[in-house]
């Protein structure tokens, strides 16, 4: 059965995310600003893990995702 993550939930796990992307963080600042999230202790567990997958199925993302690329050629015919 698929449950809906509350959005805030969601929303602070994604900021926080973005916000890695812009200040990276040693180890130890990793740690702690992840203890100082409001966010399940299950999200928590994955983040230390660095587990994205395991996050994006709590978050209620998908499993797979796949990327087509066709020429311009192929879509013509």
């Amino acid at each position: 059965m698929f449950v809906q993550p509350e959005e805030s939930t969601v929303s602070n796990a994604i900021r926080f995310l973005e916000s890695l992307g812009s200040n990276p963080r040693s180890s130890a600042d990793y740690a702690g600003a992840i203890a100082a999230l409001p966010v399940s202790p299950r999200e928590r567990q994955a983040l230390l893990a660095r587990d994205h997958v395991g996050l994006g199925l709590l978050l209620g993302g998908r499993d797979q995702m796949k990327c087509l690329v066709f020429s311009q050629e192929e879509i013509v015919q």
